[in-house]
């Protein structure tokens, strides 16, 4: 881009900019409904304790995870332990496990 055309784009650009801005819009609309299913299903596991759930051809694992975290590299472990800070937060994970599933665990509604 040349200084003379400042922040403006050619009609193909705006094309391709059209196309982005709708692409996020529709992953917007299919993370909400992601973001819904999983919980469905997290609360389904979180009623039935249940860590692990296969249905045909898919496995859903859930755990709890944590993580220490200190941004300053290579620091002294006198002064991570006095510093770092714990952030724990739910994992949950599904995954195509084809036909090797012929176990099934307990019902789940939609």
């Amino acid at each position: 881009m040349n200084s003379s055309s400042g922040n403006r784009v050619t009609n193909g650009g705006e094309t391709l900019l059209k196309k982005w801005w709708e692409l996020r819009q529709q992953l917007k609309q299919i993370e909400k409904e992601e973001q819904s299913i999983r919980e469905k299903v997290k609360k389904v596991m979180m009623d039935k304790n249940l860590t692990q759930l296969r249905r045909g051809d898919y496995r859903v694992v859930y755990r709890e995870m944590s993580r220490d975290s200190l941004s300053k590299k290579d620091c002294p472990s006198d002064i991570w332990k006095k510093y770092a800070k714990k952030l724990s937060y739910p994992w949950i994970k599904v995954e195509y496990i084809g036909d090797d599933s012929s176990e099934q665990d307990d019902e789940m509604e939609e």
